[in-house]
């Protein structure tokens, strides 16, 4: 197939700049819904698919296809929860991204994509004091 050709020449290629002793989890960068590249991307060794971003990939269909297989990295939504979402909605996706998203191989709990300007600071603070309570067991 030859996406899997130009992924694992993209792989190598990345692999090949990394200094030996390092051993990191390849990750794969990527926004939008990349849904259907996927096995592809697992067939050339991706571990960690980052960001995954709410408004372009269905968050339960990704665990149930490709659970087994990644750790998924993001899904808290950048540009409608926390950007204007008030503070019950943000931890109400929080929860629910814990508990889809972490419910096979793994999750990094994570905004999908850099917090901007227009996320107010209380919404911020949800985000952060959510994590907590699920870091201490609260959640």
């Amino acid at each position: 197939m030859k996406k899997t050709r130009v992924l694992n020449a993209i792989n190598r290629k990345s692999q090949d700049l990394l200094p030996a002793q390092v051993e990191a989890a390849r990750k794969a960068i990527g926004t939008g819904n990349i849904f259907k590249i996927i096995p592809d991307m697992i067939e050339t060794g991706l571990d960690v698919l980052a960001p995954v971003q709410p408004e372009a990939m269905d968050q339960g269909k990704l665990p149930e296809k490709f659970g087994k297989s990644l750790t998924f990295f993001g899904g808290i939504s950048t540009q409608k929860t926390l950007s204007f979402g008030n503070l019950g909605d943000i931890r109400k996706e929080i929860i629910e991204r814990i508990k889809v998203l972490g419910a096979s191989n793994g999750y990094i709990i994570a905004p999908s994509h850099e917090v901007t300007s227009d996320c107010k600071n209380e919404n911020f603070l949800m985000l952060l004091s959510t994590l907590k309570e699920y870091r201490e067991g609260g959640i």
